[in-house]
């Protein structure tokens, strides 16, 4: 089992990294806080390159980006097989978690669509875990 998130989402997730109060653990563990801040400025200027580019007559190469949404399409539109991890209803993927609850599994997309593949059960400590955020989702 992994974990999908980088290590510093993650542990926004869980009490036991960021605590108030508690720079020495977010040290020792090296949670980047400011990390999605410098990504969301660094993003900005490129946008403002790009910007600059398309206003002039230069050529712009056009290319396939990480995103899942253009992995998908190509998928869907081509029938070539991809796999993407997705934010899914539980219906009955990972049987240790309620029914009906938001789940990341591997998925397989093709000229059919999106198919989520099924987990089975979890290791209790898992389940534990991740139903800490599922307690929220039901409330």
């Amino acid at each position: 089992y992994f974990v999908t998130e980088s290590s510093e989402h993650f542990a926004e997730y869980v009490p036991w990294f960021i605590k108030d109060g508690r720079d020495d653990l977010i040290e020792k563990f090296g949670v980047p806080l400011d990390e999605y801040p410098m990504r969301c400025i660094e993003q900005i200027e490129r946008w403002k390159g790009e910007a600059e580019r398309y206003k002039s007559a230069e050529a712009i190469e056009v290319s396939e980006s990480h995103e899942y949404a253009s992995e998908i399409m190509n998928a869907v539109w081509t029938g070539e097989p991809g796999v993407i991890y997705g934010n899914v209803r539980n219906r009955g993927l990972i049987t240790s978690l309620p029914e009906g609850c938001a789940v990341e599994v591997p998925c397989l997309v093709d000229a059919s669509g999106i198919q989520p593949t099924h987990i089975g059960d979890l290791p209790v400590q898992l389940t534990a875990l991740i139903r800490t955020n599922v307690n929220v989702q039901e409330l």
